[in-house]
């Protein structure tokens, strides 16, 4: 509750200002107090959103099973929802349900039966530090990834179709817009 006090105050001052001529002599005062309450305002809302963030990564690493750490300083959640993946690397095709975070996707399965104490599986990664990414022209519901070096021979390739959320979703499937 006290936090929600001190937008209220931000509101307050706006409405003194406006009804406080500007030479009178506590003007100036209202004006930097005003300011001082907006910083304060943006540094709680950014520390909330990374409060938020990383519940978040906490959440997702207890319902995967076999979840890499996901808590790290620079992380955050971006979204969820189902992909269809083709890859060059067979494993790593199919439809996935995947965590977008700032710095990677994370393919996961989801685990059948009612005795799992776990929602999802999970499969790979795909780190997209070190990755190109680009929407296919041809179809806005699909992006490809490329991962290496095409000069090293090293490369993995995904191609992900959104479709295939779109198409869950309109069939009743729970995804998440987060």
């Amino acid at each position: 509750m006290p936090v929600q006090r001190v937008p209220r105050y931000e509101l307050l001052l706006r409405e003194v200002i406006r009804y406080t001529e500007p030479t009178h002599v506590d003007y100036n005062n209202l004006v930097q107090a005003q300011d001082a309450i907006q910083a304060v305002n943006s540094y709680i809302n950014k520390r909330k959103k990374d409060i938020d963030s990383r519940q978040k990564l906490t959440t997702i690493q207890k319902v995967v099973k076999n979840c890499p750490s996901l808590v790290v300083a620079h992380r955050y959640y971006l979204r969820e929802g189902y992909l269809q993946a083709s890859s060059t690397d067979k494993s790593k095709s199919g439809m996935f349900y995947y965590f977008l975070f700032n710095d990677s996707m994370m393919a996961c399965k989801k685990q059948g039966g009612f005795f799992h104490s776990h929602e999802w599986e999970y499969y790979h990664t795909i780190p997209l530090s070190e990755a190109t990414v680009k929407r296919v022209s041809t179809d806005p519901t699909m992006f490809r990834i490329l991962l290496g070096k095409i000069e090293d021979l090293n490369v993995t390739f995904f191609l992900l179709s959104v479709a295939a959320m779109l198409k869950k979703q309109r069939s009743g499937l729970k995804v998440s817009k987060k």
